[in-house]
């Protein structure tokens, strides 16, 4: 009561007395006023203070972490000098409060011994959760946990709990922090924003670090504490590009590092060459004399063309309507269903009872719409709307029809023979006594196609213009080298004939999918692959079993080979893998699992496991790990991949992606080659 009545003097009465002694312009000035105050706080929220990056890819100042987070998404690459260290990094902002970072560490002088360099890299993971965000109205700060040096050597190895505080009207930002391992003891840094413009910002960092890196008898075997303040200067331009400057022990640092929000961005270049939603005059006549069903499916291919889908056949099963369609372009399940409803409302007569669109994707019939023509007219008049003709005609299992022999076709049309694309060829592992990163850069052609409409094939060709060396990885004396070679098939200057592959794709009904195929399925191997999924449309869970047999090819040429053993003499070679998977997408977090289990190339038995997230531009990042035993001996191997949709670098979609994958090791253990393409990735992009 008390209450309510304090609310009612304040909001009612003294506003009354206010307007009748006349004070109403001054009422409107502090209101003004106010309202200019909230503007910007509105535009400090959305602007906020540059975010930058220390050399081991976390969020912080130059040396230190903070506990600011960039948003989900968002992906930094950069590298730093700091004598005699170069530091590699590679982070992303994998969930909203979990930073993750990889590093690489390098000595910058090298030993001609064996034992030197192998004690001169390092290879980490670095983790960051950010426990709590800074509330600037209840002034509390921003709290975070972290991990440096997680795997590898753990050389650098140190945890910490930071606490970042941003001091808006002072224009600067305090650190304070403590850690233990490597960076022991109490941390903190002082950080002044000098210039904030729209495409510029310049901070003066202090820092108080616990840390320094020594030497000890002139090998990389000790980094030590030396407590001191490092000074720097960090400069943002165009929010990504990032220079960093200190001066540490008398002695100068830098730093220069790439920021973008790749996750959540919709492309670099806008999709001004993909055609907008059909627009164009609706034809409504109904079928009969003067608009047969030859002239209507020469129409709609027409139509279905322009707007970047292909029409492969069109029959007539009684009062309903059977489409077989492609789609080449687009990434998006909604986006193409949107596309051809726009399309069909204003093409297709109310002459049928359904129309039934059965979408293929690389000789799979992945899934098709049901649509009732009573419905569609329904929408074509305004009566209902897109959601609720969304809700009757969801994507539901390819079925076959009961008597297909009834049908009558009206349309027809081929699958294309070839196609031709060319793409950059990279490899990248460690491997070689040093565990270096190697590169192999070169350029590829691919052909495919489809044979006889049915059999599709790959043909890539590649050219190796540069390769690190060609220097073996790691072998176990019980495995034989099924992978640790694989740089001996790229030496620079070498043509390759790395792919020739034959695959017949099989679509069964009801979530029932297989396929098989043989030839040179990758550098290495060729043979023979089989495999069956079950993947209904409707569900998240799907359970796929594959196999192969594999010759080990030859390292230039079309021969086979047999493989070294760990005697280094070269054996027989027949690969056998065998694998039962489980998939399960969780779509409230968008996590893709899978897990393997199984027989693989070295004859090795065990399990991989995988994660990864798909963000909302497509891009999907993921972290696998391998544990197998052979002969009683148990072998383990880790690693990443990154696949980017390649038209985010279009002005059009794309359905092509580029995938990239590092393993920490060019081992033995845990290999399996490639059989083909995959059934899975196939109906997980068509689908969503």
């Amino acid at each position: 009561m008390r209450f309510f009545c304090f609310r009612l003097f304040f909001l009612w009465v003294l506003p009354g007395l206010a307007l009748s002694a006349g004070l109403e312009p001054f009422l409107w000035q502090e209101l003004e006023k106010t309202a200019l105050i909230d503007q910007k706080i509105e535009k400090q929220k959305k602007s906020g203070r540059p975010l930058f990056y220390n050399y081991y890819g976390q969020a912080g100042s130059f040396g230190l972490p903070s506990a600011r987070k960039a948003e989900s998404g968002a992906m930094q690459i950069g590298c730093a000098w700091l004598s005699p260290f170069r530091f590699f990094s590679f982070s992303f902002q994998y969930f909203d409060p979990l930073e993750i970072a990889l590093n690489y560490v390098a000595f910058s002088q090298w030993s001609q011994s064996r034992k030197l360099c192998e004690e001169r890299i390092e290879r980490q993971l670095n983790l960051k959760l950010a426990v709590l965000e800074e509330n600037r109205f209840q002034q509390a700060p921003a709290l975070a946990l972290g991990l440096v040096g997680l795997m590898g050597k753990k050389k650098f190895r140190s945890s910490y709990l930071v606490a970042t505080k941003t001091f808006y009207k002072q224009n600067f930002e305090l650190s304070l922090g403590l850690s233990s391992g490597r960076m022991k003891g109490l941390f903190g840094s002082f950080s002044y924003l000098l210039v904030q413009k729209e495409q510029t910002a310049l901070n003066l960092v202090l820092e108080f670090d616990p840390s320094h890196f020594t030497l000890q008898k002139e090998l990389f075997k000790q980094v030590s504490g030396k407590k001191g303040v490092r000074g720097s200067l960090e400069l943002k331009l165009f929010e990504i590009l990032r220079i960093s400057g200190s001066l540490w022990d008398k002695k100068w640092q830098a730093l220069a590092g790439l920021t973008y929000n790749l996750g959540e961005s919709k492309g670099f270049l806008a999709k001004t060459k993909d055609p907008p939603l059909y627009s164009k005059r609706t034809n409504l006549e109904p079928i009969g004399p003067n608009r047969p069903l030859t002239l209507f499916a020469d129409e709609l291919d027409l139509a279905l063309k322009e707007q970047g889908f292909q029409l492969f056949s069109l029959k007539k099963y009684g009062q309903k309507l059977v489409l077989k369609i492609a789609n080449p372009c687009y990434r998006s399940e909604e986006e193409v269903f949107e596309r051809l409803v726009y399309l069909l409302a204003a093409n297709v007569p109310a002459s049928f009872e359904k129309l039934i669109l059965k979408v293929e994707s690389e000789g799979l019939l992945s899934h098709e719409y049901h649509l009732p023509l009573e419905s569609l007219n329904r929408y074509r008049s305004g009566q209902s709307s897109f959601y609720e003709l969304g809700l009757l005609a969801a994507k539901r299992d390819f079925q076959k029809l009961k008597n297909p022999i009834e049908g009558e076709e009206y349309f027809q049309k081929r699958k294309k023979v070839w196609q031709v694309s060319a793409y950059p060829r990279l490899n990248n592992y460690f491997a070689g006594s040093s565990k270096k990163l190697q590169t192999d850069l070169g350029a590829a052609l691919l052909f495919d196609g489809y044979l006889f409409d049915q059999l599709y094939y790959e043909t890539l060709l590649s050219y190796i213009f540069l390769a690190s060396s060609t220097a073996m990885g790691k072998s176990f004396g019980s495995l034989p080298r099924v992978r640790s070679d694989l740089p001996l098939y790229f030496p620079a200057g070498s043509l390759h004939l790395e792919e020739a592959f034959l695959q017949k794709n099989f679509s069964f009904g009801r979530g029932w999918f297989a396929r098989a195929g043989g030839g040179f399925f990758e550098a290495a191997y060729g043979g023979v692959s089989g495999e069956l999924m079950f993947y209904p449309v409707w569900s998240s869970l799907a359970l796929g079993l594959d196999g192969a047999l594999l010759w080990k090819r030859k390292y230039s040429g079309l021969g086979f080979q047999g493989v070294r053993a760990f005697n280094n003499q070269k054996e027989p070679f027949l690969g056998k893998q065998v694998f039962l998977s489980a998939y399960y997408n969780l779509k409230a977090l968008a996590l893709d699992f899978k897990l393997t289990l199984g027989r693989f190339l070295a004859k090795d038995r065990g399990f991989r496991i995988e994660m990864g997230r798909t963000f909302a531009s497509g891009v999907t990042l993921a972290f696998w790990y391998t544990g197998t035993a052979c002969l009683g001996k148990r072998f383990s191997d880790r690693g990443f991949s990154l696949s980017l949709p390649l038209d985010l670098f279009l002005a059009k979609s794309s359905k092509t992606r580029l995938n990239y994958s590092l393993a920490s090791f060019l081992k033995d253990a845990g290999v399996r080659s490639a059989g083909g393409r995959p059934l899975y990735p196939i109906l997980y992009y068509e689908r969503n």
